[in-house]
């Protein structure tokens, strides 16, 4: 039998011969495994119908035809959380469907929360437009379900994002409210940071391949708005040649955009933000970097002494524009810092194990070995379930700890030494028998510290000259370690210091969490 016989046969509600036809053959292709599942399903067979559509998956786990019928499936089963997973890896993989759109509105809808209004509505928004195209009295269908009849048609901006963001990659939600359309260059080591495309995925992006950019370049570029890229260049280092390549891609990616943006004299601002895993201190890769950054417009780093360390190697025209600001950070919405009568006097730890001395007492140490993503690590709804969960959990413990690396060791040099003594190859122990350059522990803002600042966990911190740090210590928002203490006792805080320095946190919440950076983003596509 062909697949068109096959497929004439489903269309008429004939089942049985489907499912019979199937019976006394071996399922080879994806289109048997489709054509049999669907017939099982719709047949009466619905669980069976399930399994055949697993097996298919297994054997071509990226099919469309296979996700799209057995995401419905389960839809229909009211199993709509499994429905949902199936549905949002249609998404992950670039492709567009009104119908796994309306399963993913369908599930934020019975879900229930605040925080997914806005993205509910925006799913339902893609149902009905594409739908609209082809069949207009299911696109009003898809209208009088959600409720929607504002928001659709009105023009959005544009957003081309290289590659994923490591940490809070879920605080760019507030582009997506405020009627931004996300792409998301989806580079090849995807693999790595799944859970980052995920959280994406959950927040409606569109996904480019790799081998599809040079078409986005020629037809969709001069649509977009801005293009943005945040991460590390770990340049020379030896430590990270294994995965270096993989920084390197991107910055042939943001040459090739960005050049073609200044010569066809398109819209689009392109801006790149740097955190403290960025090294350059490498001759060669220094001056490979600053070919590849001449035509973007603005530089954001996480620190002022990353700023600093980074042009001293690194020469761009004066046209590049660069400023102190932290992205990868929360929203002020996702802030959980609770003020108690009393808290546990523990030193919470969590993340990168890494050997150096700390002033903290080991009975005095709670480390986080429950695997709750925070910043990152999972999907948009784990990271909010992760995080009221954690809120719970470790609210009231009083005290985080910060990295100190060689802060206690005789051979300890000040960030103005390392850049003057060109001490950057030097390098202080990582995890894994890993080392990095000894700047890092002045250029970089640990992933943990805005954690512990999320929840209103006082960081104790090393008084060692990095900047951000020393901010925190300004505004009374952490604990400063000098180098002469040896000894902290979390006992000695009172209860009414820890609550003043929560308080402390919330007001200057500015200083790390990512309204800021959107702000940012907003004046100067206006020109300010």
């Amino acid at each position: 039998m062909e697949n068109e016989d096959i497929q004439k046969l489903l269309e008429e509600g004939k089942y049985e011969a489907v499912i019979q036809y199937y019976r006394e053959k071996p399922l080879e292709t994806s289109q048997d495994f489709l054509y049999f599942g669907i017939a099982l399903f719709y047949g009466g067979f619905k669980e069976e119908g399930v399994k055949i559509f697993k097996a298919g998956l297994e054997k071509y786990p990226n099919d469309l035809d296979l996700l799209l019928n057995i995401s419905e499936a389960y839809y229909q089963l009211g199993q709509y959380e499994t429905a949902f997973e199936y549905a949002k890896k249609i998404v992950e993989l670039g492709f567009e469907d009104p119908y796994i759109y309306d399963i993913i509105a369908s599930y934020y809808e019975i879900l229930g929360e605040e925080k997914l209004k806005k993205l509910k509505e925006l799913f339902a928004e893609k149902a009905y437009e594409l739908l609209n195209e082809k069949n207009g009295k299911e696109a009003e269908m898809i209208r009088e379900k959600f409720h929607i009849p504002s928001r659709i048609g009105r023009k959005k901006k544009k957003m081309l994002i290289i590659g994923s963001c490591a940490n809070y990659g879920d605080s760019f939600v507030k582009f997506v409210e405020n009627d931004w359309e996300l792409y998301i260059l989806k580079t090849h080591t995807w693999k790595t940071f799944v859970s980052n495309y995920e959280c994406f995925a959950e927040m409606g992006a569109k996904f480019i391949k790799e081998e599809d950019l040079d078409d986005f370049i020629k037809y969709e570029l001069s649509n977009i708005d801005l293009v943005f890229r945040t991460g590390y260049f770990y340049g020379g280092d030896d430590s990270h040649r294994i995965i270096r390549f993989y920084d390197i891609r991107h910055f042939n990616y943001i040459y090739k955009i960005s050049r073609w943006i200044k010569e066809k004299g398109l819209k689009a601002k392109i801006v790149l933000a740097f955190d403290g895993d960025t090294f350059v201190h490498d001759p060669f890769w220094a001056e490979w970097l600053s070919k590849r950054l001449i035509f973007v417009d603005y530089i954001l780093f996480d620190t002022e002494n990353l700023r600093k360390y980074f042009f001293k190697h690194v020469s761009l025209p004066p046209s590049v524009k660069t400023d102190v600001m932290l992205v990868e950070v929360p929203l002020k919405r996702e802030l959980m810092v609770r003020i108690h009568d009393h808290y546990r006097k523990y030193v919470l730890t969590m993340g990168r194990s890494i050997p150096s001395y700390v002033p903290v007492a080991s009975d005095r140490i709670v480390t986080l070995n429950t695997p709750l993503a925070l910043g990152g690590g999972g999907g948009y709804l784990k990271r909010l379930k992760d995080r009221e969960i954690f809120a719970v959990e470790y609210g009231d413990i009083a005290f985080g700890l910060g990295y100190f690396h060689d802060f206690y060791l005789s051979n300890y040099s000040s960030f103005e030494e390392i850049l003057e003594r060109s001490h950057e190859h030097l390098t202080i122990p990582m995890r894994f028998s890993n080392y990095l350059p000894m700047v890092y522990a002045y250029t970089n803002v640990p992933g943990k510290v805005i954690s512990y600042l999320q929840f209103g966990i006082v960081p104790i911190l090393p008084r060692n000259g990095n900047d951000f740090y020393e901010k925190l210590f300004q505004n009374g928002m952490a604990i400063p370690i000098d180098r002469d203490v040896e000894y902290f006792d979390p006992e000695t805080v009172l209860d009414e210091q820890i609550s003043e320095i929560r308080r402390n946190i919330l007001q200057s919440s500015d200083i790390f969490t990512f309204d800021r950076f959107f702000n940012f983003v907003n004046q100067i596509l206006e020109g300010e």
